[in-house]
């Protein structure tokens, strides 16, 4: 203890002492600090920071009235009578085992522990995560408050009827097949698991990530109230039930058709797929995601309107008369020689390594405009830019007197020797 109380001392951290107990008036951090032991009977009337010191034991009888952070520290066991009035960061300990009826106030981070499964009646009042932990087994009474977080854990399975109020991501597990009943008022993430199949009905009231699983099919009337992320899946078409709010990711998946009369609230991104044809009356109030595919076709016969447009690496020479683009315009990488007369964007324009020579009069971008590595040797008299603009290892010899930009300007690599004074 008088080591301890040197150093409160030394740091001029207010304190009092007690019969047998010390009182910090405020929080303590000690991270990182060459510390080995705390006094037993020790209250703090704030937050505990320990992480990565050398303590391997929590004092008994220890209070923190704030949070407790100990990740990262070499504490294998759980101390007598701890009261922690916040949150419980574990990250990394070698605890292994929790105490019956724990009750935990705020978040419980068990991750990257040896803990392999969870006391009776444990109760947490936030978030609990046990991401990378040697966790399997779910307890059959378990209230979690908030989010549940067994990503890269050994759990093969979930009990029926299980309640999370939070988010639940069970993404990289051995679980081959979601419980009955399962509700949450959060995302679901079940990337790269085994699940096959999801329930009929399934209601999702934020995120569903099936990102890389082996599903091939989507349920009957699901309905995901944030975005749906099929990246990587065997998924070959869209039901016309499904209810998505957010965005759909379809990149590199196995997507052949889409819905007619499809509206997309958020993005739609196809890249990386063979889908060939886009469906009668597609909208997209957002951005539309057809890099590296065969677009010519694709967009020649469809009725689209989208609010911005992705064709990075697309084998396209010219941007179809019937695509009406009001936010972005990303076309990097592609064989675009020309762009129409009066374009004008109120996002990003991004034009890198396009075969572009000249750039249409009275051209106005809201956001960035890239041009870097473009054969284009002059700009535009009037053009303007409200982002940044990026020429750099482009063909630019000078820049025209009326350039207005409204961010930074890159001239690496190019030869223009003369800035304007009023850029």
């Amino acid at each position: 203890m008088e080591q301890f109380i040197i150093y409160l001392n030394t740091q001029q951290i207010k304190y009092s002492i007690g019969d047998n107990s010390i009182t910090i008036l405020e929080s303590l951090n000690l991270a990182e600090v060459r510390i080995k032991h705390l006094p037993d009977n020790l209250i703090i009337n704030g937050d505990l920071n320990l992480r990565l010191t050398t303590i391997k034991k929590l004092p008994d009888n220890l209070t923190v009235n704030g949070d407790l952070c100990a990740r990262a520290t070499k504490i294998k066991a759980w101390p007598k009578n701890l009261n922690v009035k916040g949150s419980i960061d574990l990250l990394r300990t070698r605890i292994a085992s929790l105490p019956d009826n724990l009750t935990v106030n705020g978040d419980l981070n068990l991750e990257q522990t040896p803990v392999k499964s969870l006391p009776a009646n444990l109760k947490v009042k936030g978030n609990l995560a046990l991401r990378g932990s040697h966790f399997c087994n779910i307890p059959e009474r378990f209230d979690v408050a908030g989010s549940l977080n067994l990503s890269d854990t050994k759990i093969d399975r979930l009990p029926d009827n299980l309640n999370i109020q939070g988010d639940l991501n069970i993404a990289r597990t051995k679980i081959k097949k979601l419980p009955e009943n399962l509700s949450g008022s959060g995302d679901l993430h079940l990337s790269r698991t085994k699940v096959k199949i999801l329930p009929d009905n399934l209601d999702i009231m934020g995120d569903l990530d099936l990102s890389d699983t082996r599903i091939k099919k989507l349920p009957g009337n699901l309905k995901v109230g944030g975005k749906l992320d099929l990246y990587g899946t065997r998924i070959q078409k869209i039901p016309k039930d499904l209810t998505v709010t957010g965005g759909i990711a379809l990149g590199g998946s196995k997507i052949r058709k889409l819905p007619d009369n499809l509206t997309v609230n958020d993005y739609l991104d196809l890249g990386f797929t063979k889908i060939k044809k886009l469906p009668d009356n597609l909208i997209v109030n957002g951005y539309l995601g057809l890099r590296a595919i065969k677009v010519k076709k694709l967009l020649k016969h469809s009725n689209v309107q989208c609010t911005s447009l992705g064709l990075d690496g697309a084998k396209i020479k010219q941007l179809p008369a019937n695509i009406e683009v009001k936010n972005s315009l990303y076309l990097s990488y592609t064989e675009i020689k020309q762009l129409p007369d009066n374009l004008e964007l109120k996002g990003d324009l991004t034009l890198r390594y396009v075969p572009i020579k000249k750039l249409p009069d009275n051209l106005t971008v809201g956001g960035y405009l890239d041009l870097s590595c473009t054969r284009i040797e002059t700009l535009p008299e009037n053009l303007k830019v409200a982002g940044n603009l990026n020429l750099s290892s482009s063909k630019l010899k000078k820049l025209p007197k009326n350039l207005h930009i409204g961010g930074d300007l890159d001239l690496h690599n190019t030869k223009i020797k003369k800035i304007q004074d009023n850029l």
